[in-house]
């Protein structure tokens, strides 16, 4: 069953968000009759109701190491466009490849449980690591309210902060807002991207940020284009430095 397209189901988290999971604790074993729980990533069947990735996916997942070193291939992207410390993405992002059904079910399937998971395990690598101990502020990419209000979320903020914990930083969600919505940008080139997100976001609170090492994270790396207009009005500001983290680059 693997890299198939990631299919909706009612699963665990779904039953708590609607109460019926606290309601029937002792109906666990009728619920994972009816509610099989499954990998996230191949979508094949896990042992307990609360595993989300399956060994063998563990095994597999296509880790990008970026932690270990400079100049990979995360920071090479951003060179010349975006002053920064350190960069790093935790995943491999191909399309069709697990990481795939991962992002999926993250976004859009409400499995911030998911998110957790991923940002504790890419916490720990980092706090190993010793690359980002400089770091005052982990900080996620916001997503605008009218689409938090649809959603119900932000697909990087559980991530962000189990990430913040890990590393023993604070995750800050009062600095950095986005200030315009857009329709989705994959059908967008990366000029067209940075030309669409150059004033989306902003900085709440400039005071704040001077003399401090701000970690942004967000959820995958294509064109950058998201973390470069994030970053941009920070060289106005003085003595800020900023590192980059995702979840994923596309590859």
């Amino acid at each position: 069953m693997k890299n198939q397209k990631p299919i909706r189901n009612v699963h665990v988290p779904a039953l708590k968000k609607w109460g019926i999971y606290a309601m029937l604790p002792q109906w666990k074993d009728l619920l994972a009759l009816f509610f099989p729980p499954f990998c996230l990533a191949c979508l094949g069947p896990v042992a307990g109701q609360d595993a989300l990735i399956c060994p063998y996916c563990q095994a597999d997942l296509p880790l990008t190491r970026h932690w270990l070193g400079p100049d990979n291939s995360m920071e090479q992207r951003f060179w010349g466009r975006v002053h920064f410390v350190r960069a790093a993405a935790f995943l491999r992002f191909q399309k069709g490849n697990m990481v795939q059904n991962l992002l999926h079910f993250l976004k859009y399937d409400h499995r911030e449980d998911l998110g957790e998971y991923l940002g504790n395990w890419f916490g720990r690598e980092l706090a190993q690591g010793g690359q980002f101990t400089g770091v005052d502020w982990v900080i996620p990419v916001p997503i605008h309210p009218k689409r938090l209000r649809k959603r119900g979320y932000n697909q990087i903020t559980a991530f962000s902060h189990a990430l913040s914990r890990q590393m023993g930083k604070t995750c800050r969600e009062d600095l950095l807002i986005r200030v315009s919505h857009s329709r989705t940008q994959t059908t967008r080139s990366r000029d067209q991207r940075f030309a669409h997100l150059e004033k989306a976001f902003k900085w709440t609170k400039p005071e704040e940020l001077a003399g401090r090492h701000l970690l942004l994270v967000d959820d995958i790396l294509t064109t950058g284009a998201t973390l470069e207009a994030c970053c941009g009005p920070l060289e106005k500001l003085s003595g800020v430095q900023v590192s980059l983290c995702t979840l994923a680059i596309a590859e």
